[in-house]
């Protein structure tokens, strides 16, 4: 085969980074922004000749992103929905308008995903030494339009940057020094700092001529950890639930407040302490990885996600 026939030189790779945006919100990447684009199918079996056929029986697409360099009280509200439980619970969370997300390449190409939502709100590691974020998942799925044959997105070309790209900066993303009070007392000097987990749970909502339309929100978890490195035996067991009494509520009806005067502010309401190891060996430290959860307090408020005034 001469080499003109092969139609493949280096000036054809596509690469590149790129640029999340959901309305009106941007998110720049520390590791990359990825897409997965899912389609569900099924093979249709014959006992003669084995599969005659694969079909798609549903689709979506996943986006996953972790910000870095730019903090917004958009981008805070944006990411860590749901703080008000009693507000959401019941309803679909792709809501009653389609909202795009689109990731636009240094390239000079924007693909959009018509119908998105946050489904994973990123975990927030809490340290003077670590970034603050970590990984966020949005799915795309049908619009409004309904025509599963039109795909979930659309391709343009369009030049970058964006007139509105703002200057990067750490601030608030590391080198914040963050302490936590609870059950009127402070919790200092911790060996990793601490770290928040946010499991959302959802029920699909899926159609038989659609696939799936939406997800139902129907709770969430928060749960903070962290590694003490001033408790003893003595603080240990005076905060563990293990002396409460069966069918006797954990709940502290205080919040758990981890905040820094440079970065971030995050409150767990009613929080319980829900674990509490110990262990003994030559370099170990006393306490192991306690863990806070948090509960709806009087005011219908589960936990929240501020900069530092």
């Amino acid at each position: 085969m001469p080499p003109s026939a092969f139609n493949f030189n280096r000036t054809m790779l596509c690469s590149g980074p790129g640029t999340f945006y959901r309305g009106a919100e941007k998110i720049y990447s520390s590791s990359g922004i990825n897409a997965e684009l899912d389609p569900v199918t099924q093979k249709l079996p014959s006992d003669l000749v084995g599969d005659l056929d694969t079909i798609k029986t549903d689709q979506r697409a996943r986006i996953s992103v972790t910000n870095t360099g730019h903090i917004t009280p958009g981008i805070l509200t944006l990411l860590y929905p749901w703080r008000n439980p009693l507000a959401s619970i019941g309803k679909g969370i792709f809501g009653t308008a389609d909202i795009p997300a689109w990731i636009h390449s240094t390239a000079g190409k924007k693909v959009t995903f018509k119908n998105t939502a946050l489904v994973q709100p990123p975990p927030l590691i809490l340290s003077r030494t670590k970034t603050a974020f970590g990984t966020a998942e949005f799915w795309g799925l049908i619009d409004l339009l309904g025509d599963t044959a039109a795909g979930l997105h659309k391709i343009e070309t369009a030049p970058y940057p964006p007139a509105d790209l703002p200057l990067l900066t750490a601030l608030g993303l590391t080198g914040a020094l963050y302490v936590a009070t609870w059950n009127n007392f402070t919790l200092g000097g911790t060996k990793n700092g601490w770290e928040i987990s946010f499991e959302p749970e959802f029920e699909d909502v899926t159609c038989d001529e659609l696939g799936t339309i939406d997800r139902i929100f129907a709770g969430m978890a928060v749960i903070a950890k962290c590694q003490p490195l001033g408790w003893d035996e003595s603080k240990i067991f005076d905060n563990s639930p293990i002396a409460t009494g069966l069918g006797m509520s954990i709940v502290k009806e205080t919040p758990l407040n981890i905040a820094s005067a440079t970065g971030l502010d995050v409150t767990l309401y009613n929080a319980a302490l829900i674990t509490t190891p110990m262990q003994w060996g030559k370099t170990t430290i006393r306490a192991g990885e306690l863990a806070f959860a948090a509960h709806i307090n009087s005011e219908g408020k589960l936990y929240d996600v501020k900069l530092a005034s």
